[in-house]
């Protein structure tokens, strides 16, 4: 690892409120642009988000296997269509976190999805509007009787109030549950994670496997689960419309917001 060389050599960007516009949208041919140049200079082209992999690979289905992929929120990492890390929940942790929110009725007018090795997973008495909410985020849903019945490995659990202000809950659940990791995903959504996991841990392990330092990495953010990726790395991006914690920490901010390819253009200028 050569500490003065500053050449950028991984760019990781959030996804929804950052590289997605509010209609979960983004600029396909700006998009194959960027993707041509970063090729071109040996880039590597990192998507670091909440969502459940399987997802993010639907929304780069024309170049999925040649991305790096940080998914539930750095709970699994892909490279180049090969699972290199995952951390899973503990069972017991699991069990503990649904008795926790069943019982004490944290999940009032709430959604909660687990997301899996293999799939995610919602009982099948959730109202229809969560149902068609998880949709949004999750390519195989399963509806099962009861989540205690799952047998595949758990990266997350997502707690969802969309667009309702969340923090009150997140203190509660991290006083209630001191051994997972549990942050604001944005948009009135919970992540809980395993200990020691979030998406600065998972870019300080491609760092590591990539022999990197802080300055060749690039990375955007707008939500507190971004947090950790922007305190990770020193070339670190609030967007426009990121809220105030991230503005706080990042040490640049976008000219533009995600609904204006603030992304993409920024990079643009970046490799350029």
């Amino acid at each position: 690892m050569n500490k003065n060389d500053k050449t950028i050599k991984i760019i990781a960007t959030d996804m929804d409120g950052t590289f997605l516009n509010d209609d979960k949208q983004y600029d396909l041919d700006l998009f194959k642009k960027v993707r041509n140049q970063l090729k071109e200079k040996d880039i590597k082209f990192v998507i670091a988000s909440g969502n459940q992999y399987q997802h993010l690979v639907d929304v780069f289905k024309d170049s999925k296997n040649e991305l790096t992929y940080i998914a539930d929120n750095g709970a699994v990492i892909i490279d180049n269509g090969e699972i290199i890390n995952q951390t899973f929940i503990d069972i017991h942790e699991l069990h503990k976190s649904l008795d926790l929110l069943k019982s004490r009725k944290v999940l009032d007018n709430g959604l909660i999805v687990l997301s899996g090795q293999s799939d995610a997973y919602i009982e099948k008495s959730t109202p229809e509007e969560f149902f068609k909410e998880g949709k949004k985020y999750y390519r195989n849903i399963k509806l099962v009787n009861s989540l205690y019945d799952i047998t595949d490995k758990i990266y997350k659990i997502a707690l969802a109030w969309p667009d309702q202000d969340v923090r009150e809950k997140v203190d509660f659940l991290k006083k209630e549950l001191p051994n997972l990791h549990i942050t604001s995903s944005g948009f009135g959504g919970i992540d809980i994670i395993p200990n020691g996991v979030n998406k600065g841990t998972a870019i300080s392990f491609l760092q590591n496997r990539f022999s990197l330092n802080n300055s060749q990495i690039v990375a955007f953010g707008d939500s507190d689960n971004d947090f950790e990726l922007l305190k990770q790395v020193e070339k670190s991006y609030a967007m426009k419309n990121a809220n105030s914690k991230i503005k706080s920490i990042a040490r640049y901010r976008t000219s533009w917001d995600n609904n204006d390819n603030g992304v993409l253009k920024t990079i643009l200028q970046l490799v350029n």
